[in-house]
C-alpha cells in the first residue's frame, strides 16, 4: 500500500496540482500511518520546545530518532530534515541538512526558511556569492514565504553594496509587495531603502542617430553615432518551473485571465511572465493584484526581446 503512496508523491508538481495530489494520496493513507504522522509532529513539537528552552543536545536527540523512525515521504520527515538543520553544532553540518531540504523536497513550506538560514551562514562563513545564489533563489521560488521579504531586503543590500542598483530595485519592490502590513518598521526601512529607485522609474528612449552626410566639397563622412540603447522595462515574474509543459500551461491560464503573460527561458527554469511595463511602479501594481488573488509574483527586470 505505501508504494502506491509513493509513487502518488508530488515532485516537480505546479501549487495546483500539488493541492489536488496531496487531496487524492491522504484519502489512501491508512490509520497506521495517520497515527505514525502525529506521533512524529507531536515529537516535533516536543523537539521545537527543548530547544526554545536551551535543551538543544535532548532536542537533537529527538530530532533523530524522528528522522530514523519515518518514512522518508512523509511531511513530519521534511520538517524533521529542517530542524537538524536548524539545530546543527556546525553551519556545515547545518547546510548539508538544508541543502537536502532544498533540494530533495523543493515544495517544503519550510524550504524558503532554509535558504534563509542557507545564506546567512554563507555571509559568517565569508562565501558572499553561494549567500547571494541562495537568495536569489528564494526571491525567485518563495517570495511569498514568511522569510520571502526578509530574504529579498538582504538581497537588496547585497546589489545595492555591488552596484546593480536596477536589481536592487526589483528586490525591494518584493520585499515591500510581501511583507506584512503590520510590520511598520521593516516597511519603512525597506522604502527607505528605495530612494535610489526613484530615478529608475522612467527612462527615455535615447533619440536616434542623426544621418550621416558626406561633405559635397571633398569633406568626409560625419562619424557615425553610437547605438540608441534601449529604454529598460520591468516584468511581473509569476513562476520559475523545471516543466516547459507546466509553464505553458500557467501561462495559458494567466492569459484567459487578461494578462500579456509568457513563457521565458530555453531550459529549466522556465520563467512565466507578465508584461513588459514602461515602470516598475505599473509591474508593483501587478504584483499587487496577483497578491490579492493569492498568486505570489515578483518585480523583475524584463529579458530583451
Amino acid at each position: 500500500m505505501y508504494m502506491i503512496l509513493r509513487k502518488l508523491a508530488c515532485v516537480r508538481r505546479t501549487s495546483w496540482r500539488l493541492v489536488a495530489c496531496a487531496a487524492a494520496t491522504l484519502m489512501m493513507i491508512p490509520g497506521a500511518i495517520v497515527r505514525a504522522q502525529s506521533s512524529a509532529n507531536t515529537a516535533i513539537a516536543r523537539a521545537q520546545a527543548l530547544a526554545e528552552s536551551g535543551d538543544t543536545t535532548a532536542a537533537r536527540t529527538l530530532v533523530d530518532s524522528v528522522l530514523a523512525d519515518t518514512d522518508p515521504e512523509m511531511s513530519t520527515y521534511f520538517d524533521a530534515l529542517y530542524w537538524r538543520g536548524a539545530l546543527a553544532q556546525s553551519f556545515d553540518e547545518g547546510r548539508k541538512n538544508f541543502l537536502r531540504l532544498v533540494v530533495e523536497y523543493p515544495f517544503s513550506p519550510l524550504v524558503g526558511e532554509a535558504l534563509y538560514r542557507l545564506a546567512a551562514g554563507e555571509v559568517i562563513a565569508g562565501d558572499r556569492r553561494s549567500a547571494q545564489r541562495h537568495l536569489e533563489r528564494l526571491l525567485r521560488d518563495h517570495a511569498g514565504s514568511p522569510s520571502g521579504p526578509r530574504g529579498a531586503f538582504e538581497l537588496a543590500k547585497m546589489l545595492m553594496t555591488d552596484g546593480d542598483v536596477r536589481a536592487a530595485c526589483a528586490a525591494l519592490d518584493s520585499a515591500l509587495a510581501y511583507e506584512p502590513a503590520g510590520n511598520i518598521e521593516t516597511r519603512n526601512q525597506i522604502a527607505y531603502s528605495q530612494r535610489p529607485c526613484e530615478r529608475l522609474s522612467n527612462d527615455p528612449v535615447e533619440p536616434p542617430p542623426s544621418s550621416v552626410r558626406s561633405g559635397r566639397s571633398g569633406g568626409s563622412a560625419a562619424p557615425p553615432t553610437a547605438q540608441p540603447t534601449p529604454a529598460r522595462r520591468w516584468s511581473v515574474q509569476v513562476a520559475a518551473l523545471d516543466g516547459k509543459s507546466d509553464a505553458a500551461a500557467l501561462a495559458a491560464r494567466l492569459k484567459v485571465d487578461g494578462y500579456d503573460s509568457r513563457v521565458f527561458g530555453s531550459q529549466a527554469p522556465y520563467r512565466v511572465r507578465i508584461g513588459r511595463f514602461a515602470t516598475r511602479v505599473e509591474a508593483t501594481a501587478i504584483v499587487a493584484k496577483l497578491k490579492a488573488g493569492n498568486q505570489v509574483a515578483i518585480v523583475v527586470e524584463a529579458e530583451r526581446p
